[in-house]
């Protein structure tokens, strides 16, 4: 098991790698590059479909005990002159309440255990995605899923043309199966995320890490085009970089087991009607209390920023406009920063008298992610203030220096208040009723979502960024945005799903 781990990540990153390389070569042997750069991704999509097909085909079937069966099995068991309160009482002790189980019970149990894949994640501590990191995805990958459909649609009028069909055909190959990969992974993911898998690890292994590597891959080609070619910004690619992670973990949990359950909680499960290890059980209970100030503040200010959209976009390609359209920009982002700022301060002064369940072990990929993607946005935000320096003596140069100053600041805050809240728990009944602070981190989730809209929607504009133009030049400037924006806007997209994280579970007690 220990080498297939090690092989498929040498695997993964050699596809990274060798994808990259690709992606950079193309970019200068434009146009006449060589049809073997398509058939790479031909390749990494095709690979991936098909072991989406494996999975499907050969590892998700309900080949599970039935309740009825459970339960029928449950009822031939001797116990021996015990009662059914001291069998539950064993629940304590697994080997006590296996003492007493009939051989059927025992070979039921066998063969539950050495199933194909588990969708249990009840006794288990691995992590595998938030509810709320998967709706991210599904909005992003539809968002990619019309881009796919229409830059399909764009070669068949190329094809219409062009005389060179050997080309355009791999062109149209190479896009079908990149929008057929993006659908059934979308569903895959969205669907499958907690499963488990614990047979044919190897292929498992090696599958899972081709998807994420195929993310990765696509994902940093889109940052190339872009970088280069200064295309209209989206974030569509922000797909390929959110779901390589709900795989990536996936890809840990492959082969790990959930303790043997004892006779007790198996007959509890029995009574409950459920099969307690391998059904999928979809179930959300939203505690909403609490949460009503920071709500419709939160809705007010992202109305405010809509309006400001509006009036930024309308008065964009008015030349007599341009100073107004700059203060504007600068006004929304401060005020926005300014009032994030403000809120973390005070969502972590009243939560401090929570408890910090120190025993809670963290998520050391949901880490890395934050702490990535912080490194992005603070990127934006020296290179965005170095030119304001330079300009103090006009008024778009203080504000840049302003802006700058209060996003990097908010964001080490926040950073800081995330890490810790996502480790607290209420001390007593008393904050599990009153919840403290929780107003302010249903504000925070939603003023996050609103930067995350002034970041891919305001910020990255030639308008917006006069003087950094005029200090990096158009080249640098492009590559310096595109790197760096990227990261910092998921990093606004991250910050929602530990907020959501932290808005429902810092308020129980554990």
């Amino acid at each position: 098991d220990g080498l297939v781990t090690i092989i498929s990540g040498l695997y993964g990153i050699l596809l990274v790698v060798v994808s990259s390389a690709v992606t950079i070569a193309e970019v200068f042997i434009r146009p006449a590059r060589p049809m073997s750069f398509e058939l790479l991704f031909i390749y990494l999509y095709l690979t991936s479909i098909l072991f989406l097909v494996y999975v499907y085909i050969f590892l998700l079937h309900d080949n599970t005990l039935s309740t009825k069966r459970l339960r029928k099995a449950i009822s031939r068991v001797s116990l021996r002159g015990f009662s059914r309160r001291d069998v539950n009482n064993s629940s304590t002790n697994d080997d006590t309440g296996s003492v007493f189980m009939s051989a059927e019970t025992a070979s039921m149990l066998k063969r539950q255990r050495s199933k194909k894949i588990s969708f249990n994640d009840k006794h288990s501590s691995n992590k595998t995605g938030s509810f709320y990191l998967r709706l991210g995805a599904l909005g992003f990958g539809i968002g990619s899923l019309v881009l796919d459909g229409l830059t399909l649609g764009e070669h068949f009028d190329e094809r219409k043309a062009s005389k060179i069909e050997c080309r355009n055909t791999l062109f149209t190959i190479k896009d079908i199966l990149k929008l057929v990969f993006t659908f059934t992974q979308l569903y895959f993911v969205f669907v499958n995320s907690k499963m488990k898998i614990m047979t044919n690890q190897v292929v498992s292994k090696m599958g899972l890490m081709h998807m994420t590597a195929t993310n990765l891959s696509v994902w940093v080609r889109t940052i190339v085009l872009e970088t280069l070619h200064t295309l209209d910004e989206t974030d569509i690619h922000k797909h390929y970089e959110i779901l390589h992670r709900i795989l990536f973990v996936m890809w840990q949990n492959i082969g790990k087991r959930h303790p043997r359950p004892s006779l007790a909680n198996l007959m509890a499960s029995a009574e409950d009607g459920q099969d307690g290890s391998s059904k999928r059980t979809h179930r959300m209970s939203v505690d909403c209390s609490s949460s009503n100030r920071g709500l419709f503040m939160g809705l007010f200010l992202f109305v405010a920023l809509i309006i400001s959209l509006v009036c930024f976009y309308s008065m964009l390609h008015e030349v007599e406009y341009e100073t107004e359209v700059i203060l504007l920009s600068y006004a929304t982002e401060t005020i926005v920063y300014s009032i994030a700022l403000v809120s973390t301060i005070c969502a972590g002064l009243r939560m401090c008298s929570l408890k910090v369940n120190l025993k809670m072990k963290s998520d050391r990929l949901e880490e890395t992610l934050i702490f990535i993607s912080l490194s992005g946005l603070y990127l934006f935000g020296l290179i965005s203030l170095i030119p304001g320096v330079f300009n103090t003596d006009k008024v778009d140069g203080i504000m840049s220096v302003v802006t700058g100053v209060l996003s990097v600041t908010q964001a080490t805050l926040q950073t800081v208040f995330m890490l810790s809240a996502m480790r607290f728990s209420a001390r007593n009944m008393h904050q599990v009723t009153k919840k403290p602070g929780r107003e302010f981190v249903t504000f925070l989730l939603l003023t996050n979502f609103s930067m995350w809209m002034i970041n891919t929607l305001e910020t990255q504009k030639p308008e917006h960024n006069k003087m950094q133009l005029e200090l990096y030049g158009p080249n640098a400037w492009s590559i310096l945005v595109h790197v760096s924006v990227p990261l910092g806007i998921f990093y606004r997209f991250h910050s929602t799903v530990c907020l959501s994280h932290i808005w429902k579970n810092a308020w129980k007690m554990k």
